[in-house]
C-alpha cells in the first residue's frame, strides 16, 4: 500500500519491515521515535500498537505483533497524527470512503466516564451478535488513553461531549466508521 501511495505522489510514513524482534529497536532508531508496530499481514487492527515510545514498550508491542503475524513479519512505522480514512477504489473509480473514529462515549452531564463506558458496553451486549461493534468496558487501554489526555474515570463529561477511549480506531478494539463518500 505504501508503495502505491508513494507512486501516486501521496506522503507516506517512514517504515521498516522486520523479521525478528531483535531488529525492532534499530528500526525505531532509524525512523525516529514514536512508532507504530503492526503485523504485515494483520487485519482489523489486531496486533497493532501505537504506544511504542521507548524500548520496553516496543519490545512488548513487537511480541504481540509477531504473535498475530502468520508470516512472522512486522512493520515498524513512524507515528503520524491525524484521522484514518479508507478509500475503496476499483478500476480507478472511487466506490466509497469512510473516516475511522476511535471508540467513544458521549457525556450526559451527570455520569462519569466509567459509568458511560459500562452503560455503552452493556447496551452493545443487548444487540444481536451480527449488529454489535466490539466495545470493551473501560479497560487498561482506555484508562491509559484517557489519562494521557488529562481525564480520569471519575471525570463527568459535559452533555454531548465525546470522549475517545482509544488513540486510534481499530476494528479489533472498537470504534466506528463514518461514511464520507
Amino acid at each position: 500500500t505504501a508503495s502505491l501511495l508513494s507512486k501516486a505522489g501521496l506522503p507516506i510514513p517512514l517504515h521498516r519491515l522486520i523479521t525478528e524482534s531483535a531488529q525492532a529497536n534499530d528500526a525505531a532508531n532509524q525512523i525516529g521515535w514514536h512508532v507504530v508496530v503492526k503485523p504485515v499481514d494483520g487485519d482489523r487492527g489486531e496486533g497493532v500498537d501505537t504506544r511504542s515510545d521507548d524500548a520496553e514498550k516496543l519490545e512488548k508491542a513487537g511480541e504481540l505483533a509477531f504473535m498475530e503475524s502468520k508470516r512472522q513479519r512486522v512493520i515498524i512505522e513512524q507515528q503520524v497524527e491525524g484521522t484514518a480514512h479508507r478509500l475503496f477504489i476499483v478500476n480507478g473509480q472511487l466506490l466509497y470512503a469512510f473516516k475511522r473514529l476511535p471508540i467513544t462515549v458521549t457525556g450526559n452531564g451527570s455520569d462519569t466516564i466509567a459509568v458511560l463506558a459500562e452503560n455503552a458496553y452493556k447496551a452493545e451486549q443487548l444487540k444481536p451478535v451480527w449488529a454489535r461493534i466490539k466495545r470493551p468496558p473501560l479497560d487498561e487501554l482506555a484508562l491509559e488513553y484517557i489519562a494521557q489526555i488529562g481525564l480520569k474515570p471519575e471525570t463527568v463529561p459535559r452533555r454531548g461531549e465525546s470522549v475517545a477511549l482509544r488513540a486510534i480506531e481499530s476494528t479489533a478494539s472498537g470504534g466506528v466508521d463514518e461514511d464520507v463518500t
